[in-house]
């Protein structure tokens, strides 16, 4: 205790926080009798002491008792996370996780009351639209009761919203006026305060998610959360946000639908899934394979699997769904011994040989012995052991075909695709010449094998192709004449235009949207001069994903 002489500095004085620890009295006691006072008189000396203790508890004491700034900076760097980029992009849910998280890093005093009132009203913003108006109501309750001053954010601003602010603002000041009432009444209206929310068992039971069809029915009607428990398939109803599955038709809340079934909202599926129109398969959770977005109940896909949800950023871009690129293959055909192969008919309407070989001039590309009676009559005949009018039967190289490539993954496992291109080495005679226009037109499904294959590094894969193109191939051979020199043709077989094939192969993914293919298909080939060829083609390609 320090004493003054002065009642006027004694009030001054006495106006200081109570945690400097001095409380000033009179130091005029009243005299007795005449006599001198009981001690010395100091005012000034003691004024000067009190000021510099008073001074130094402040020093050391405000810190302690102030925001924490690290901690306050973080907490605002999620709000702004939650309001600017997940609340415009209608991610609730992500928003609501971000703001919960710096109201547990502030604390009851790591940030200033108003910084936490920001919070718990974005807070109460963001439970109401995802449909939480009761969880809401309690945040909002909780951010007046630190900072009663707050408005709501523009941002997100609503007249439903507003609504249910202005509600809690007068609760709160209800509430207010009640409780310093009852305080003037009880006689300690000079100790009573404004009431700071809870963080006991009480406040921690009403931050409990509640159901979201809690009936509230002072908020706006139709709102999210405002409705009385929604009805089931079959039960009478006047409009369709009283039915679970949100469609009421002909006075009746429509039941579930299944997979591949129409559909307007997920509410409506017994998968809880609608996509593109129709019913699609549940929503997968998280760190199940995936190809989109939508596959995910997060609503987040990063890396072929189901992310938590929130701002996580992926290192690796998810899987592309379409594919398109460059490919080349080359035709390896079986072809079969014949004898005769370049004479033909007397009657010049085909040859001789039942496989379909036709004789061509490598000098000249004309169809060899041509029109011409007299050369057709002048080639020896007879096995291709006597002479050189003959074809082993084997294996022969043949068509070299360059392609575009255009593929979309269906999922992990499938791709749908086309191929066009140009077919190289085609029989070069007019007469009778190539069964088709030296192009090549594909469909084709890719099939990749094993778990989330479209993003593995290696994945095994089988290909089925059909399509129209040119197979050829061609034998050179000498032929024996009757009078006259031998002679070097070419010995052509051709098909299509018509074709399949089926084959293994590998899939190599070289980057996040690079990805190249081998694989060795079998081919067979209908139509043309042979009627049907069957060979094999090894192929490799690359692809860009997009």
């Amino acid at each position: 205790m320090i004493c003054v002489d002065s009642s006027r500095t004694i009030a001054r004085m006495n106006l200081l926080p109570r945690f400097v620890g001095f409380d000033m009295t009179s130091c005029l006691r009243p005299r007795e009798g005449n006599g001198p006072p009981p001690y010395p008189v100091r005012p000034y000396r003691a004024i000067l002491l009190s000021c510099l203790l008073a001074i130094f508890t402040l020093l050391f004491a405000a810190p302690a008792l102030g925001a924490d700034a690290a901690v306050e900076s973080e907490a605002q760097s999620l709000q702004r996370q939650a309001i600017q980029e997940d609340s415009l992009n209608v991610k609730y849910p992500e928003a609501v996780k971000k703001l919960s998280t710096a109201i547990d890093k502030c604390g009851v005093d790591k940030c200033s009351a108003t910084l936490r009132g920001a919070l718990n009203r974005d807070l109460g913003a963001m439970l109401i639209l995802n449909g939480l108006v009761d969880d809401g109501r309690v945040a909002f309750a909780r951010a007046l009761a630190l900072d009663s001053s707050l408005e709501l954010d523009a941002s997100y601003k609503s007249p439903m919203l507003e609504k249910l602010w202005s509600d809690a603002k007068k609760k709160a000041a209800d509430a207010g006026a009640t409780q310093g009432g009852e305080a003037g009444g009880a006689g300690s209206g000079a100790n009573a305060g404004p009431s700071a929310p809870s963080s006991g068992p009480a406040s921690q039971e009403a931050a409990k998610p509640r159901d979201k069809t809690t009936d509230t029915s002072d908020c706006p009607p139709d709102f999210p959360g405002c409705h009385s428990p929604t009805k089931p398939g079959g039960e009478k109803c006047a409009k369709g946000s009283e039915c679970e599955t949100g469609s009421c038709n002909d006075g009746k809340c429509t039941d579930k639908v299944g997979e591949g079934e129409v559909c307007e909202r997920d509410s409506e599926c017994a998968s809880e899934s609608c996509s593109n129109g129709k019913c699609a398969a549940p929503k997968k959770a998280t760190d199940e394979a995936c190809v989109s977005d939508e596959e995910c109940s997060s609503g987040i896909c990063l890396d072929a699997r189901c992310g938590e949800g929130g701002t996580k950023k992926s290192t690796l871009a998810k899987p592309r769904r379409i594919w398109i690129g460059i490919s080349g293959s080359l035709d390896v055909i079986a072809i079969p011994t014949a004898d005769n192969v370049c004479v033909h008919t007397k009657d010049g309407t085909g040859t001789l040989n039942a496989a379909g070989y036709e004789c061509v001039d490598p000098s000249t590309g004309a169809n060899f012995p041509g029109t011409s009676r007299s050369t057709n009559d002048n080639i020896r005949q007879g096995s291709a052991a006597n002479i050189g009018d003959g074809v082993k039967g084997g294996a022969s190289v043949g068509t070299l075909r360059v392609m575009l490539t255009f593929d979309y993954a269906l999922g992990m496992n499938v791709l749908l695709g086309a191929r066009a291109g140009y077919v190289f080495f085609t029989d070069p005679a007019s007469a009778p010449g190539p069964a088709f226009a030296p192009i090549h037109l594909e469909a084709r499904a890719t099939f990749l094998l094993g778990k989330d294959a479209l993003a593995r590094a290696v994945a095994p894969m089988v290909i089925v192709a059909v399509g129209a193109g040119e197979f050829d191939t061609s034998v050179a051979l000498g032929v024996q004449m009757q009078n006259g020199p031998s002679r070097r043709e070419n010995a052509w077989l051709t098909a299509g235009p018509l074709f399949g094939g089926i084959g293994p192969g590998v899939r190599f993914l070289l980057g996040p949207a690079v990805a190249a293919t081998v694989a060795v298909k079998g081919e067979g080939a209908f139509g043309g001069g042979a009627g049907f060829l069957l060979g094999f083609a090894p192929e490799i390609g690359i692809q860009v994903g997009l």
